[in-house]
This record gives C-alpha cells, sequence and structure tokens, in this order.
C-alpha cells in the first residue's frame, strides 16, 4: 500500500540496522520460499544441490540493498546515482546475471526467480512489521532494488557496454518510474473502492476510497491502513471472491449488498483475472460501483408499479389507454384499445381480449354516425395535447358519465368514465330542491330587508330624541354639581353624582347603538386622507394615559419604524385604536398595555398590535368576543361596558378594507392586532 500523495510527499529517513536485522533474521524463511518456488519452476536440480548456494545468494541480495540505501543516505525521496552502472543493485544484478548464465539459467528463468524472490522479501515485510507506514516503506526498498537488479541482469544479458548500458539503464529506469507514478496516481484517483488481489486472493492493494468505504477506525484522509492491511482476504467479499477461484471464472459480475461506514450499501460487484504477458494468473481485480441510489429507485419504481397495477385493476372509474389511428392525409379518423381495466369491462361489456389492438370503428359499428363525435374529440386531445371533460348519455345503458380525456404522447391518450347517473338524479332533484327554497329565502329576505330598513329609519329619528333629553340631564345635571343653582349638601351632591354617571352610561350605550346602526345600515361613509400612523398612536395613547395612571399601569408604544404613513379614514381608525386600547386597560390590573405600529414587508398592510397583561379570555369566548352585547363577565355591573366596542371596532375595521385577529392566554394576556391596507381602496394615487 502506498501513502496519499506518493511519491510527492515528506522524506522519510530508515533505520538501516533495523532493516538489516529484519532481513538477517529472517534469511533462512527467505531461503525456504524461494527453494519451494524454484521447485514450482521446475528447478528441482538446482535447489537439491545448491542449497548453499541459495542462502549466499540471499545474503548478497541483503547486502546489496543496504549498499543501495547506504548510497542514497537512506533517503527514499532521493534518487541513487545518475550513473547507473556505479549503482549498487545494478552491480548486483549484472553479477548475478554472470553467475547464473554458468549454472544454465536463462533470461526468463533468472527474472522469474527474481519475482519470486521479491515475493518472499516483501512476504516477510508483510508478516513481520506491524506498522503499516514502516511496512510500505521496506517494501518500497524492496521494490526500488529488484526493479535495479532486473537493469543491470538484463544489460548484461543483452551485451551492452559502456554508455549503451548506461542508456539503455537510465532509459529502463526513467520508464519503470513514470509507469508506477502513473499507476499510483491512477489507481488512487478512482472514486470507486477499488483492490488488486493476489492469485490466491488475498489482499495486495487497496484504494483510498475501498479502505474509507469498510471502516478503516481511525484513518481519515491517509492510505496507511491498520485494518485493511495486504496479505488478508478482503472480509467482505471472502466467499464470492473463494468461489470465483474454486469455479476458474475469468471474470464475474453481480449485486451484493456489504456494509460501510455509511451503512448498508448496494454494490455492483466486478471481478476479474488478471494475467501476465505469457497468459499466467497473476491475481485478480476487484471493482466496487454503489449502485444503492438506483437499486432504491428501482425498488420504489416496483412498489410503484404494482400499485398501480392494483389501484388501476381495482379502480371503480372504467379507464381505457388508446392510439389514434390517422388517413394519408394524417386526420385522426379511428383509434385502437392499448390498455382497459376491469372497471371498464363492466361499464361497457367489452372485454379486453376481444378489445386490445382491435379499431373502435369494428367494435362499435356506427359509432362514428351516432350524435356525439368521440373520435373527432379525442382527435383533437391528441392534435392540440388538451385535456378536456365532459358529460354524456348513454341510450343503450340509461347512464349519463363524465368523461376526462388526457394526452398521453404524440399519438396516444387515455380515457376516464366515471357513472355520474346517481349524481345527475341528485342533481336534478336538488336544483329543484334549492329553486323552490331559493324563492322562499328571497321572500324572506325582502321581508326582513324591509323591516330592516323600518328599523335603521327609526334609529335614525330617534336619534335626536333619544340624545336630547340625555344631554338635557348631563347639563342640569352638571349645573346642580357646580353651585350654579344653589348650594347641596352632601347627600343631594352624592345623589346628582350618581344621576350624572348613570346619564354618561346611558349616552355611550346609546351612541354606541346608533354607531353601530348606521354602520350596518350602510349609512357611514370613508374619507380618506394621508395621516402618520405612528404620530396617531400616540396621541391615542396619550389621551388614556390619565386613566392608566388611576389604576398603576404603563400605556407604552413601540415601533421599528419612525414613520407609518397611510392613506385611510383617520377619525374611524382612531376609534378602534380608542376601543382596543381602553378596553385593554380595562380588563389589565398589574403591569403595561404596549402598542406596536408597522408596516408589513411588502409595504401594502399596515398592522397595530395591542398587548396587555391582564387575565385574558378563555378560548370558549375568543369566538364571541366580536358579538354585539358580549360581556367577558356578565356578573359584572354594566360599568365595565355593554359589549358594543369591539363589535363597533371590527366592523369599522372592515369598512376600511381590514380586520381583526386576537390571542390570548389566560393569565397571561391578550393580543389584538388590526391589520388594513396602507392605502384604502376609495383612495387616489
Amino acid at each position: 500500500m502506498h501513502p496519499k500523495g506518493s511519491p510527492l510527499r515528506e522524506p522519510r529517513h530508515l533505520d538501516p540496522d533495523a532493516l538489516r536485522s529484519l532481513f538477517e533474521s529472517g534469511e533462512a524463511w527467505i531461503v525456504k520460499r524461494v527453494l519451494r518456488y524454484a521447485r514450482d519452476l521446475g528447478y528441482s536440480r538446482y535447489t537439491s544441490t545448491l542449497e548453499e548456494a541459495w542462502r549466499v545468494s540471499v545474503q548478497g541480495l541483503t547486502d546489496s540493498m543496504l549498499m543501495m540505501l547506504e548510497q542514497c543516505g537512506f533517503d527514499l525521496d532521493i534518487e541513487c546515482e545518475e550513473d547507473l552502472s556505479k549503482d549498487a543493485a545494478v552491480l548486483f544484478g549484472i553479477r548475478e546475471a554472470g553467475l547464473h548464465r554458468t549454472r544454465g539459467i536463462d533470461l526468463g528463468m533468472f527474472l522469474g526467480l527474481m519475482k519470486y524472490y521479491r515475493t518472499a522479501y516483501e512476504d516477510l515485510i508483510r508478516e513481520r512489521i506491524t506498522d503499516p507506514e514502516d511496512a510500505w516503506e521496506y517494501r518500497t526498498v524492496v521494490e526500488r532494488f529488484f526493479d535495479r537488479l532486473e537493469i543491470g541482469f538484463t544489460v548484461e544479458w543483452a551485451g551492452f557496454s559502456g554508455q549503451e548500458a548506461l542508456t539503455e539503464m537510465q532509459e529502463r529506469s526513467r520508464i519503470t518510474t513514470e509507469e508506477k507514478v502513473k499507476y499510483l496516481t491512477v489507481f488512487e484517483s478512482v472514486n470507486a473502492p477499488l483492490l488488486l488481489l493476489t492469485a490466491e486472493g488475498m489482499i495486495e492493494n487497496i484504494n483510498e476510497s475501498a479502505a474509507e468505504m469498510f471502516g478503516v477506525e481511525g484513518v481519515s484522509g491517509s492510505a496507511y491502513y491498520s485494518k485493511l492491511a495486504t496479505g488478508i482476504p478482503f472480509e467482505p467479499l471472502a466467499e464470492d471472491i473463494t468461489g470465483f477461484l474454486s469455479r476458474g471464472l475469468r471474470d464475474q459480475q453481480f449485486e451484493r449488498t456489504l456494509d460501510t461506514t455509511l451503512g448498508p450499501r448496494v454494490f455492483m460487484v466486478r471481478i476479474k483475472r488478471l494475467l501476465d504477458v505469457s497468459g499466467k494468473f497473476t491475481g485478480l481485480t476487484v471493482v466496487l460501483s454503489d449502485v444503492s441510489e438506483r437499486h432504491a429507485v428501482e425498488q420504489e419504481l416496483r412498489a410503484s408499479k404494482r400499485q398501480y397495477e392494483f389501484l388501476f385493476h381495482n379502480m371503480m372509474d372504467a379507464f381505457a389507454h388508446h392510439r389514434v389511428v390517422r388517413d394519408d392525409d394524417g386526420r385522426v379518423v379511428d383509434y385502437v384499445f392499448l390498455e382497459l381495466n376491469d372497471a371498464f369491462e363492466k361499464m361497457t361489456g367489452l372485454s379486453a381480449t376481444a378489445s386490445l389492438g382491435t379499431p373502435v370503428t369494428e367494435l362499435l359499428p356506427g359509432l362514428e354516425e351516432g350524435s356525439f363525435d368521440w373520435i373527432g374529440t379525442y382527435g383533437r386531445v391528441v392534435d392540440l395535447q388538451q385535456e378536456t371533460s365532459f358529460e354524456q348519455y348513454s341510450r343503450d345503458l340509461d347512464r349519463w358519465y363524465e368523461v376526462q380525456a388526457y394526452p398521453t404522447g404524440p399519438d396516444t391518450f387515455a380515457a376516464v368514465f366515471s357513472d355520474v347517473t346517481d349524481a345527475k338524479t341528485q342533481e336534478e332533484r336538488l336544483g329543484a330542491l334549492v329553486d323552490e327554497r331559493t324563492r322562499e329565502l328571497q321572500e324572506s329576505l325582502d321581508e326582513l330587508s324591509k323591516a330592516n330598513r323600518v328599523k335603521d329609519d327609526f334609529l335614525a329619528s330617534m336619534s335626536h330624541e333619544l340624545r336630547t333629553p340625555l344631554n338635557s340631564v348631563l347639563g342640569f345635571s352638571g349645573i346642580l354639581l357646580s353651585g350654579l343653582a344653589g348650594e347641596l349638601n352632601d347627600e343631594q351632591s352624592r345623589q346628582l353624582g350618581m344621576i350624572r354617571s348613570s346619564g354618561e352610561r346611558l349616552l355611550t350605550l346609546v351612541n354606541d347603538v346608533l354607531d353601530l346602526s348606521r354602520i350596518e345600515a350602510g349609512y357611514v361613509d370613508v374619507e380618506v386622507r394621508e395621516f402618520d400612523l405612528v404620530t396617531l398612536c400616540e396621541q391615542v395613547a396619550e389621551s388614556l394615559r390619565p386613566i392608566a395612571l388611576t389604576k398603576g399601569l404603563e400605556v407604552r408604544v413601540n415601533y421599528d419604524y419612525l414613520v407609518v404613513p397611510v392613506w385611510t379614514d383617520e377619525d374611524k381608525l382612531s376609534q378602534i385604536l380608542l376601543n382596543l386600547i381602553s378596553n385593554a386597560l380595562k380588563f389589565t390590573k398589574v403591569g403595561r398595555v404596549t402598542v406596536e405600529p408597522s408596516i408589513s414587508r411588502d409595504g401594502m398592510t399596515a398592522e397595530v398590535r395591542v398587548t396587555d397583561t391582564g387575565k385574558g379570555i378563555e378560548p370558549d369566548e375568543l369566538h364571541h368576543i366580536f358579538e354585539r352585547f358580549h360581556r367577558t363577565n356578565i356578573t359584572e355591573p354594566l360599568k365595565d361596558g355593554a359589549g358594543l366596542g369591539l363589535s363597533i371596532s371590527r366592523r369599522l375595521a372592515e369598512l376600511l378594507g381590514g380586520k381583526i385577529d386576537v390571542e390570548s392566554t389566560p393569565g397571561i394576556g391578550s393580543v389584538f392586532t388590526l391589520h388594513i391596507p396602507v392605502r384604502h381602496e376609495s383612495a387616489r394615487f
């Protein structure tokens, strides 16, 4: 395994004594492995008589490796001698080439032996070095050494000398380095998990994507893997790989669900044998493509298809899918049944077996001559690519059907038939009842309108008669209380005060009743002018502060906008605010009343929130507080009002094109919010 970013990484210096100790302690192990490899290659006659020569050969390989590292200063990022003819590994290869030639071993046999030498050394490192980083560095030493050794042997075997040998060795070194860099770059740049396995199915190399995907703990952004080390099976696919090798397959592709750091994922697994130039089996490649999303989509599609088929065949409405038939001029002259459901069969008596693929003119002769142009109607649906719906009566079945037709392609359409006979019958009956009821309601409405006009006329005419005596009572009682008609004793003053107080309450009630009647009768006009809503809120609040002070309350006006210009009726808006704020003061014993004017984001609506810390309103009363004469506590005396203030405020708000919302929590308080258009509809731009 190579580190991320290789070969451009921080220089790492190896410990030569540790490397020598490793190789010397494993000499017998290496000799044993190489002898077995040699016998596999058919070199039995060499292994039986030259075992000591093999041991000496291993010692020579180890010494040459260390000499090469000493020349490089044990820094893997520093190249060795530019003159490769002086390189320890190359020189050893040239010397060994001559010795092996005298033993009757040709170039192919030598390169084969060097391959197994390389494998034995790498296996020794893999089994005895536990730190992945150190193991990689040591394997790099082995790879670089054997690459140069093979260069030396090839040069000697080819008979090169002098400058030709140097040029050839340098070129082969350059090509080998470039190929390795390309390989490592491509291997790590693949986003999909990628593994190279040995011929025995053990991990030889694994890219970062695979290592991270399959749960390497404590590793992030690095290719040093402690859990998925080389030389062990790839556990998630161990059984599949064993089966692949036992059946002698060349390649295989299948889907498998595997556990990953992201949870269970579905992969498309591709396993393929690797062969060298001679056709010998050398290992496996395993590529895993994450197809979880596609797999989920396919499952959804299959589920949707099953659901569609269930609904299609069990739906109450009749459904049929058609393809139009055109003449030589491209006009729609017929249509063919492509698909129909069970309800369509029951409704029309046309079976799917006889209908599918058959033109409608053959199924229903004379259809084109009927009173309704079915073919032309469906032709327009396809030609215009527009949906249409209509009702049609079937004399044969004595039923009414609602038909919805919509295009499904350039020359196809679908039609849904719904039996609406019962609905049509009920509609006719309902129509007759509606007509009768409408006539009765109109008569009642006329009578109510007449009575309402009489009431309005009475209240309008009685306005003067009701207010004049009350004003006289209030005026004379005021004169008496002021002492202008003579001095009064305490009891007389108290009695006159009660008369004046009752008169004022009665006048307020009369004014509210008359105002409400005038609003409902439509006698109140909206007089629009421009003014500042913030200033109006402050003025109304200021007029009510004396009442608040007597109760120990605070009236506060909060605003984010210094000016909120509006075009509406200032007097009516002032009356609404006066009612809302005074009502809040009335039901608040401790705390404050807050008034907050604002404007909406789009600049079209002005709002005023009136918040109190009073006793709140019970949920079952919220729907009744705007009703006439409604009071939240009817056990209290009439001095708290007759219950017309909110009713008048709501109707005035509606007259200005707005509304009043309310939120309340018992024991916490209430919030009344007035919404009105910034510009009344009657305002001129």
